[in-house]
């Protein structure tokens, strides 16, 4: 008989026990895939985060009492993958790629305003919202951005590729700058009318 292949989380299953009268928050992975995990823990955690193609594996573990990043940074780390992080955006890629560079200054340079209260948090001129890609085709993806956000796009003939995401409070052309960047592409423009090719 074979074994069971890997799930697909689309949930983090979360349950608590009580030890030395203390209740504490128990997560259990059983052969998960590593993929659908990840974007799990990121909707339950609220966060942005940016999966490379290259993300694969299995996940088998069980945290107790231990903070939901802090999960993640040790399943990346214990599956051979690494991550960037700043401004609350995760770049997941495997521990022995390179990061993009520019993709790495454009998330440095990412500014969170801080919101008043009562107040949804905003860029002027911007609308925010979170945005979800579950192995999109990347063309198509950003063509429906750009309408979206009612710009002019033009894409270059090689590009392809898919899409993983999870942006939280982003504007959309910021966010479609950070998709492009981590499939090796540019966003260039101004006045609206905007170029996506290859760096």
């Amino acid at each position: 008989q074979e074994a069971p292949g890997p799930t697909v989380p689309s949930t983090i299953n979360v349950t608590y026990q009580i030890s030395d009268g203390q209740k504490k928050k128990t997560l259990v992975f059983d052969n998960q895939e590593l993929r659908g995990l990840l974007t799990a823990m990121a909707k339950q955690g609220n966060l942005s985060m940016i999966l490379s193609n290259e993300v694969r594996g299995t996940v088998t573990g069980r945290f107790v009492d231990v903070p939901l990043e802090k999960v993640i940074r040790l399943i990346l780390l214990s599956s051979g993958h690494d991550f960037y992080e700043a401004n609350g955006l995760y770049y997941v890629h495997k521990a022995d790629s390179v990061m993009p560079e520019p993709l790495k200054k454009e998330i440095a340079s990412i500014q969170r305003p801080e919101r008043r209260a009562g107040e949804r948090q905003r860029l002027v001129g911007e609308r925010q919202q979170t945005l979800v890609f579950d192995n999109q085709e990347l063309r198509g993806l950003l063509t429906a951005m750009a309408k979206q956000a009612n710009i002019s796009l033009i894409l270059s003939d090689d590009l392809k590729g898919y899409v993983t995401a999870r942006l939280v409070d982003l504007p959309i052309k910021t966010a479609m700058q950070l998709i492009s960047q981590s499939k090796g592409y540019d966003l260039y423009g101004a006045n609206n009318v905007y170029i996506v090719r290859r760096r």
